[in-house]
C-alpha cells in the first residue's frame, strides 16, 4: 500500500510540468556544465564565493545536480520526486546554508531560497505565496535579495537564476523559449558591461631596450581611461587571468562597501580566472582612478608596484570646461627593489615642522630594539603613461592653446612632482574636486594617488621636457615632451626656482570650516624594522590587524567628524579615506576650508585636521597610500553604529 502510494501522485499538472522544468532543464544541464567547465561554474565559482574545499565541493555538487535532475524526470509523475528534491536541499544546507550560519562571505541570496522554493512548489503543489498566506514560509524569507556584485563565471555563457525562473513558473507556454535562456549568451539573461578589464600579465615598452613585465589591465599601462556619467549606472566585467585573487579598487567614489575593492571592508577578491561582474552608480563627478588593492608586503611584483593603474572621468551632469583639450598623464615607476638606509628628504610641503612631534619621534628610535632603519623601496625605470622621458610621441601643441592636464600619481610609493619650463599650472580641481580658488603655480607636488587638474596656456614656444624636479628620475625617464606647432630641436629643460605646496591657497578666502559634531586624534608614530626589516606603522600605539579589524573607529550616520593627525616621523604621508571625500580645514597650523579631497599629504613632524560627514554608511577603509607602509600597520576601519 505504501508502496502504491509512493508510485503515485495527486500532483496537478501544472506541478508535474515545474517538476519537469526543474528536473530537465535546470539541474540536468547546470550539473553537467559545473562538470564540463570546473573552472568557470564548478570549483572557480565555489572558490570565489568563499565556499571551503571548492575542489571538493565543485565536482560533488555537480554530480549531485546531474543525478538528481536525471531522478526528477525519470519519476516525473510519482512522488519518488520528492526524494530528489530533498537531497538537493540537504545538499544546500551543507553547502551554503551552514557557510552563512558560519560567517561566511557567501551571499545568503543564493541557492538555497531557490532550492526552498522548488521543493514548496514541487513536494507539495503549493507556491510559497499559498505557504506564505498559511503562515508557513515568512515574508523576509520568501523575499529575494538582490546585490550589486557578482562573483561569477569567466565564460560568456550565464546560468539562469532558478529561484527567478520558479517564480515564473506559471509562464510555462513559453517553455520553448527556457533552453536558450540556459544555455543562450548574456543577452538573454544580463545586461551587457559598460567596459570590461582583464587583469594579466603583459609588457610595457618604456623605451626599446627598456621592456618591462607586468601585471597589468587589458595588456596596457595604463588602463583604459574608463569615462562615466555622473549619477548613471554601469557595470563592469572584471577578469581575472593571474594565479592569485585580485580587488580593483574604484579610487574616490562614493559606492557600497561590497564594490569599492577593499578586503578590509568585505568586498569579495576577484578568483585567479575567475570573473567579477560589479554595479555601481558613479559619484561624484571629476577626475578618479581604479587600481588594485591587495597586501604587497615583501613583494615588489604585488599591488600597486605593478601596473594596476588607470584613470576615471565621471562626466558632471552640466560640463562647461573652457579649454580647447584634455589630456590625461599618469607617472609611474618601474622595476622595484628594496634598500636599507632610509628615504631621502622631500622638501614638498609648506610648513614648518613641530618640535613635540619630532621629540615623539626621536624617543620612538631610541626605544626601538632594531637600531637599523627599515626597508625603503627605489625604482630603476620612470616613465609617463607608460613612456620614458624621450621615447614615444611627445604632447604636440599649438601657440595660444589652452591645455587642461589631468595628472595622477599612480606610485606605490613616491611623492612625484612636475614642471614645465616657461609655463605656470592654474588649478582648477584636486582629486577631482572644483577647488574654491584657482591659483598659478609653478610646480605640482603629487603624493600617492593624488590627483591635479590643471589649466595650462600654451604661450611659449619651443621644445621642452615636462618632467620631474628630482634630475636622476627624470634622466630615468620622468618626463614628457612638449612640442609646439613648427618647433625642432633638442627638449629644453629649465628647472624651476624651489616652491612648496601649500593646499590652503586653493580654499576659501577667509573661509572658516563649519564646527564638527566629534574630533578624534591620531598620532603616528614609526617603529624602524620592527617588522623583519620593514617599518612598522602605529596609530595611536596599535598596528593595523585583518584578524582583529582593529584599530576602529566607530561614527554616527550624518554627524561630521574632525580628523587630527599627528605625525611623528620624517616621512610624508597621503592619507586616504575610502567611499569618503573630506574638508581639510587645517594644514601645519593654517586654518583653511572649502578644498575636497580623498588624498591629502600629511607632512613630516606636522600636523593635520580634516572633516568628513558619515553620509555613506559600511564599513570605510582609512589608510596611507604608500604601499609600503599601509602593508605595515598604516591602516584602520570606520564603522558605523
Amino acid at each position: 500500500m505504501r508502496w502504491a502510494a509512493l508510485m503515485g501522485t495527486r500532483a496537478e499538472g501544472w506541478t508535474i510540468l515545474v517538476r519537469l522544468m526543474v528536473g530537465l532543464v535546470v539541474f540536468f544541464p547546470e550539473g553537467i556544465q559545473k562538470l564540463v567547465f570546473p573552472e568557470i561554474l564548478g570549483v572557480g565559482r565555489f572558490a570565489n564565493i568563499g565556499m571551503p574545499f571548492p575542489e571538493v565541493m565543485g565536482p560533488f555538487v555537480g554530480t549531485v545536480e546531474l543525478v538528481c535532475g536525471t531522478l526528477i524526470t525519470l519519476g516525473l509523475f510519482t512522488r519518488l520526486a520528492a526524494i530528489s528534491l530533498i537531497v538537493i536541499m540537504v545538499v544546500a544546507i551543507v553547502s551554503t546554508k551552514l557557510p552563512i550560519w558560519a560567517g561566511s562571505p557567501v551571499t545568503a541570496s543564493g541557492a538555497w531560497p531557490m532550492k526552498r522554493v522548488t521543493i514548496f512548489s514541487c513536494c507539495w503543489g503549493r507556491s510559497p505565496a499559498d505557504r506564505r498566506r498559511r503562515g508557513m514560509v515568512s515574508g523576509r524569507d520568501a523575499g529575494a535579495r538582490t546585490g550589486a556584485l557578482h562573483n561569477v563565471a569567466g565564460s560568456k555563457a550565464m546560468m539562469i537564476d532558478r529561484r527567478r525562473f520558479l517564480n515564473y513558473a506559471g509562464l510555462v507556454p513559453l517553455i520553448g523559449s527556457v533552453p536558450r535562456l540556459v544555455f543562450g549568451a548574456d543577452e538573454a539573461t544580463a545586461e551587457k558591461p559598460d567596459y570590461t578589464l582583464r587583469i594579466g600579465t603583459g609588457l610595457v615598452e618604456l623605451a626599446p631596450d627598456h621592456i618591462v613585465s607586468t601585471t597589468l589591465y587589458n595588456g596596457q599601462f595604463p588602463g583604459p581611461l574608463l569615462r562615466f556619467k555622473e549619477g548613471r549606472h554601469v557595470i563592469v566585467d572584471i577578469h581575472n587571468d593571474t594565479d592569485t585573487p585580485e580587488l580593483v579598487h574604484w579610487h574616490g567614489q562614493m559606492i557600497p562597501s561590497d564594490v569599492d575593492g577593499a578586503a578590509e571592508e568585505g568586498t569579495p577578491f576577484v578568483p585567479a580566472h575567475g570573473m567579477q561582474r560589479i554595479s555601481f552608480v558613479p559619484r561624484p563627478s571629476g577626475f578618479r582612478f581604479y587600481h588594485t588593492h591587495v597586501v604587497a608586503g615583501a613583494d615588489v611584483n604585488r599591488g600597486t608596484y605593478t601596473g594596476q593603474a588607470g584613470p576615471v572621468y565621471i562626466e558632471p551632469k552640466n560640463n562647461t570646461g573652457a579649454y580647447d583639450r584634455e589630456i590625461f598623464l599618469v607617472m609611474k615607476e618601474f622595476e622595484p627593489s628594496f634598500s636599507h638606509g632610509g628615504d631621502m628628504a622631500i622638501d614638498a610641503l609648506a610648513g614648518p615642522p613641530v618640535k613635540s612631534l619630532q621629540q615623539m619621534g626621536k624617543a620612538a628610535d631610541e626605544e626601538a630594539q632594531e637600531k637599523t632603519k627599515g626597508f625603503e623601496v627605489g625604482y630603476e625605470l620612470f616613465g609617463i603613461n607608460g613612456r620614458m622621458l624621450g621615447h614615444g610621441e611627445p604632447i604636440r601643441v599649438k601657440p595660444g592653446e589652452r591645455v587642461l592636464f589631468h595628472v595622477l600619481n599612480a606610485s606605490a610609493t613616491e611623492i612625484r612632482s612636475l614642471a614645465l619650463p616657461g609655463h605656470v599650472f592654474r588649478i582648477v580641481a584636486l582629486d577631482g574636486n572644483p577647488v574654491p580658488t584657482q591659483a598659478e603655480v609653478p610646480v605640482l607636488w603629487l603624493g600617492t594617488a593624488e590627483r591635479v587638474s590643471a589649466l595650462v596656456d600654451m604661450k611659449h614656444p619651443g621644445v621642452w621636457v615636462m618632467g620631474d624636479l628630482a634630475d636622476d628620475d627624470r634622466k630615468h625617464g620622468m618626463g614628457v615632451v612638449v612640442e609646439y606647432a613648427g618647433q625642432k630641436g633638442k627638449p629644453q629643460w629649465i628647472k624651476p626656482k624651489p616652491f612648496h605646496w601649500d593646499y590652503t591657497q586653493f580654499g576659501k578666502a577667509n573661509g572658516a570650516p563649519t564646527a564638527p559634531d566629534e574630533t578624534i586624534e591620531i598620532t603616528v608614530v614609526k617603529h624602524n624594522g620592527a617588522l623583519n626589516g620593514f617599518n612598522q606603522w602605529t596609530l595611536n600605539g596599535e598596528a593595523f590587524s585583518m584578524e582583529t579589524r582593529k584599530p576602529v573607529y566607530t561614527v554616527h550616520e550624518g554627524r561630521r567628524y574632525r580628523l587630527k593627525f599627528r605625525n611623528a616621523s620624517d616621512d610624508i604621508h597621503p592619507l586616504h579615506l575610502h567611499r569618503h571625500s573630506f574638508e581639510l580645514t587645517r594644514i601645519a597650523g593654517k586654518a583653511t576650508a572649502g578644498v575636497i579631497k580623498d588624498v591629502v599629504m600629511l607632512g613630516g613632524f606636522q600636523e593635520l585636521e580634516i572633516d568628513f560627514v558619515a553620509d555613506n554608511p559600511g564599513l570605510t577603509l582609512f589608510h596611507c597610500h604608500q604601499q609600503l607602509h599601509m602593508d605595515f600597520g598604516f591602516m584602520a576601519l570606520f564603522q558605523y553604529a
